[in-house]
């Protein structure tokens, strides 16, 4: 499963949901998230799920250089692979 996550304060609830075979695909605010000096980070720096944010939604917020380097970086076309490869998606708003 795919959890789509859009703000911040939905991050916890959605790691919580998935499990060790689900993708994070952090977009819109929920990008600020990925810097490691965020407060929600240690929530997704628990290295059981593999996390990805959505390059395009860092770049309109300026966090190129702040994105942790553990986070897979993705651009639409990565977002269309991953929701072909997973049966179910789920978005967290």
């Amino acid at each position: 499963m795919i959890h789509i996550v859009k703000s911040q304060t939905a991050i916890k609830e959605a790691i919580q949901y998935a499990s060790s075979q689900d993708i994070i695909l952090l977009v819109e605010d929920a990008v600020y998230a990925a810097n490691t000096h965020h407060h929600a980070f240690e929530y997704l720096s628990n290295g059981k799920l593999a996390i990805y944010v959505l390059m395009p939604d860092v770049d309109a917020r300026g966090l190129k250089s702040c994105i942790d380097d553990n986070v897979v970086k993705a651009d639409f076309n990565d977002w269309v692979t991953l929701t072909e490869a997973h049966d179910t998606t789920l978005t967290w708003e």
